[in-house]
């Protein structure tokens, strides 16, 4: 299914800049057992289709009403949650919800999850690893509208560069790296107007 994607300088700012580490596999996934004050964490992940391949909404069935398993029970692309012991903090653009998110990086090896205790963040992480995901993380945070974090903005080459797909990522990540340099400029201007001037 072809992926829409949203022009470089329309990217907003969802990505929150930190690198949490969350060790998903000792902690409860939810917290009907210990309470909502328990820390504990939640995941959504895509559904595809086994007759159209397209991704499903949150009942986890083929909404295509064109496919023969309209309504049917779909099946998840990765199926095992998240692999990796960190995750990238991201606030929701307002019209998206966490099936929304889901959707859009169905072919992506991430999920989104939800972390906390009472007061809970989201983030995305890795639903499979061996080797550099830099460029499927990239992708998956212009997906829902966002400017990359500024840790993954030095892409590998990795025999990768030259395809529309690759150009419209290193934009992205361009972008997001030139702002972070203004704000830095900007917070350091700052500290100079505080200092004696000679």
């Amino acid at each position: 299914m072809p992926v829409a994607r949203i022009p470089v300088d329309q990217l907003g700012h969802f990505a929150e800049n930190n690198t949490i580490y969350f060790p998903f596999s000792d902690i409860p996934r939810d917290f009907e057992e210990n309470g909502p004050s328990a820390l504990h964490w939640e995941c959504w992940e895509s559904f595809l289709c086994d007759g159209c391949e397209e991704p499903s909404d949150g009942y986890n069935v083929c909404r295509n009403k064109q496919c023969e398993r309209f309504e049917d029970e779909a099946k998840t692309y990765a199926d095992e949650g998240p692999t990796s012991s960190i995750y990238w903090e991201i606030r929701l653009p307002s019209h998206m919800d966490e099936h929304d998110v889901a959707r859009a990086i169905h072919d992506l090896p991430l999920c989104l999850v939800k972390v906390g205790r009472e007061h809970e963040e989201y983030g995305l992480t890795l639903t499979g690893g061996g080797m550099n995901l830099t460029w499927e993380i990239v992708e998956a945070f212009t997906r829902i509208g966002s400017l990359p974090p500024t840790d993954k903005v030095d892409l590998p080459s990795m025999g990768r560069g030259d395809s529309e797909l690759d150009q419209y990522l290193i934009g992205a990540c361009k972008r997001a790296g030139y702002e972070a340099i203004r704000s830095i400029q900007n917070d350091l201007d700052s500290l100079d107007s505080r200092l004696p001037q000679p």
